[in-house]
Formats: C-alpha cells, structure tokens, sequence
C-alpha cells in the first residue's frame, strides 16, 4: 500500500502580534484536515505542540520580548508534511 502524498502547509503568516500573543496561518491543500502547530522559544530544546482543525491558530501566554521558532505540520497519518518555513516570531 502506498499513501497518498501530503501536501506542505504554505503561504505561513504570523500576524496580530502583541507582547503576549499572535496568530499563525497558513493555506494547504483541499484533502487535509488537520494540523499539527509547534512552537517553542528560540532558547529552548523542547516544542510546544497542539493539533488544530482550521488553517490558524491564536498563540497565546507567550513571553515579551522573546523570540520564538514556530513550524506547522499536515496531518496525513504516519508521513506528516512539515511546512518548509521554520518561521521566526519576535515577540516585543
């Protein structure tokens, strides 16, 4: 059996940024429906993560002036497709 190709989450945008909070969106192809968000502060080694089943996500409880590495991934079983943009936010 072969699995169908996923398809990379494209066009990743952050915007509405404040010192606490931003959005991040993104457009994908018509046969996904999920999402995996990660995110993490520059400075640290472990992810933050959250599945989401619409093309944005409202970052929240995020710390002032940090910067922070965000990444979306579409859900297509075991090959999930990692967006190619490791976009970066600086929170101010």
């Amino acid at each position: 059996i072969v699995a169908a190709d996923c398809v990379t989450p494209a066009d990743v945008e952050v915007s509405g940024i404040t010192s606490t909070t931003a959005t991040i969106s993104w457009s994908s192809g018509d046969d996904v429906t999920s999402w995996i968000v990660k995110y993490k502060k520059e400075t640290d080694s472990e992810w933050q993560q959250t599945t989401v089943n619409t093309t944005s996500y409202s970052l929240t409880n995020l710390d002032p002036a940090t910067t922070y590495q965000l990444t979306v991934s579409s859900v297509c079983g075991e090959n999930n497709a990692e967006s190619a943009l490791g976009e970066v936010l600086s929170v101010m």
